[in-house]
């Protein structure tokens, strides 16, 4: 007789699953709703992956069954425009009933603190910056540039204890799917010390999850992109719609400047930069300034 013994350890945050479970994401959406689609984080496109979708029918209910192997986030998608995350942690059965004035999601904790956390984010950042930027924002207006400074030094001090407080949240997650969504919300330049420790523990405790090797991509991009690093070759378009490359300023000291018209601390750096231009420009001193707005303007040579 031949016994043939298939044993699968599929390790995800500790949990021994079977690859035969599935997860159910049922519900209902809104009446003008045509559509949902079911979509999961995929780490090899650092985006979401269809799954499935359903063309919604008069009761406007939709109810997917999905393979659970190991804990992920998923999208529902409503129309492809709503998009509502999910924390998916187990073989679960997670209800989403939309409303006019709110979202009813049950069966899935995680995912409800995942929703309160964005909430509790914004709480964090009106707490330290809120009047800070208001400050700020008369004193740019007045061009006072001495009270200016003086609230950029407060803004450091003020950042620093709102980033405590942060990565002490961020930590309780644990390394979940609610975890790496949290991430999300760090800045991945300058955060990178405190976002490799957070790796560690993903790698040790959801080694093979979705969430984990896409965490593990993101930090490995920021660190080609670190202070002292050489910056990957580029193409782009400058104002004038001549295309520039990096190889064009080989033998000059480049400093590349990412701004948006939006922010603050863009807005107070921008002179600085002109005056550093200005004063080294003649020693093969140059300036990429990219903008991240999504409408291009013209900029005058004051930045």
């Amino acid at each position: 007789m031949k016994i043939s013994i298939f044993i699968m350890l599929l390790m995800c945050a500790s949990t021994q699953i079977w690859a035969q479970q599935q997860v159910t994401i049922k519900g209902y959406a809104l009446p003008e709703n045509k559509k949902v689609t079911l979509k999961a984080l995929g780490h090899v496109i650092m985006d979401y992956v269809s799954l499935d979708s359903q063309y919604l029918q008069a009761d406007k209910a939709f109810d997917f069954k999905t393979p659970f192997t190991y804990a992920n986030l998923y999208q529902l998608v409503f129309d492809d425009k709503v998009v509502l995350p999910l924390s998916v942690d187990n073989t679960q059965t997670i209800s989403v009933t939309r409303k006019e004035q709110e979202t009813v999601i049950e069966g899935s904790s995680s995912t409800l603190k995942m929703r309160a956390f964005k909430k509790e984010n914004q709480d964090l950042q009106a707490k330290y910056f809120g009047q800070l930027k208001a400050d700020l924002d008369k004193a740019m207006a007045d061009k006072d540039e001495e009270k200016t400074q003086a609230l950029m030094k407060a803004a450091d001090i003020a950042l620093e204890q709102f980033l405590q407080e942060f990565r002490k949240k961020l930590t309780g997650f644990g390394a979940t799917p609610a975890g790496y969504y949290a991430l999300q919300f760090s800045d991945f330049n300058k955060e990178l010390d405190f976002l490799q420790e957070r790796l560690k523990v993903f790698k040790k405790e959801a080694p093979n999850c979705e969430f984990t090797l896409a965490l593990e991509k993101q930090i490995y991009q920021a660190t080609v992109t670190a202070v002292g690093k050489m910056p990957p070759l580029f193409e782009v378009k400058d104002i004038h719609n001549q295309l520039i490359t990096l190889d064009d300023f080989k033998g000059n000291i480049l400093l590349i400047d990412f701004w948006a018209s939006w922010c603050r601390a863009c807005r107070v750096e921008n002179p600085k930069f002109v005056n550093l231009y200005n004063q080294y420009h003649n020693r093969d001193f140059e300036i990429i300034s990219i903008s991240k707005d999504e409408k291009r303007r013209m900029v005058g040579s004051d930045g």
